[in-house]
């Protein structure tokens, strides 16, 4: 059973909650929440077993926190911050649970979201996965960098197509699937291979001996 949202009763309870490597999501209600808060619970009901959520209901720390008052706060973590998107999303719809629901799920993993086998079932086509064949904590300078140069790229895709950056480590089976080897192809660590699926399913690799940003961007 869902446990639902995580209360937050203090102001440390919020930044602790929001200041790590996850991406959370937080409503903060007010003195009029009621069918916010409603709508909300919906949404945790069919959400909350892959989305981290919180709520703020004590009156003092929502005031801490004037500006989110009666607002769903989306809390970006500070290793994907990029000048491509806002770190902290608002959602200013209407209290239904379907709109909330959707708006979640859109903006959730941003522009290029991080792919796992644990979430690999938020990035239906039509998307882009990115391969790398190096560590994400490791190798963070490059990550970021990299992946700064696709959302680039990728923002010009904004609501039409996902964008998804996999580790091969993942994803080998998936490779070899989908004809990639990824003991020969990934011989250089800087190697990138992208595999894009269209919304009929059909894939299109973009398979280059030495992957350029400019090549990338006339496909």
């Amino acid at each position: 059973m869902n446990p639902g949202p995580k209360l937050l009763n203090t102001k440390e309870d919020v930044n602790l909650f929001t200041d790590n490597d996850d991406i959370q999501v937080v409503a903060f209600f007010g003195a009029f929440s009621a069918n916010l808060k409603e709508a909300y619970r919906l949404a945790v009901d069919r959400l909350g077993q892959s989305v981290l959520f919180g709520a703020v209901e004590d009156p003092d720390v929502v005031k801490e926190f004037g500006k989110y008052e009666d607002r769903i706060v989306m809390f970006r973590p500070t290793f994907l911050k990029s000048s491509f998107e806002d770190q902290i999303m608002i959602y200013n719809g209407p209290s239904e649970r379907p709109n909330i629901t959707r708006w979640i799920m859109d903006e959730y993993h941003g522009l290029i979201g991080l792919r796992f086998v644990h979430n690999q079932h938020q990035f239906p086509a039509p998307v882009v996965h990115i391969y790398i064949n190096y560590d994400l904590e490791i190798n963070h300078k490059n990550f970021h960098y990299l992946r700064n140069r696709f959302m680039e790229q990728a923002n010009h895709f904004k609501g039409k197509t996902r964008f998804s950056i996999s580790q091969i480590n993942d994803y080998k089976d998936e490779l070899k699937a989908l004809g990639v080897n990824p003991e020969t192809e990934f011989t250089n660590s800087e190697r990138v291979i992208i595999i894009a699926f269209d919304k009929f399913g059909q894939k299109f690799v973009l398979d280059l001996p030495e992957f350029t940003f400019n090549r990338f961007k006339g496909c």
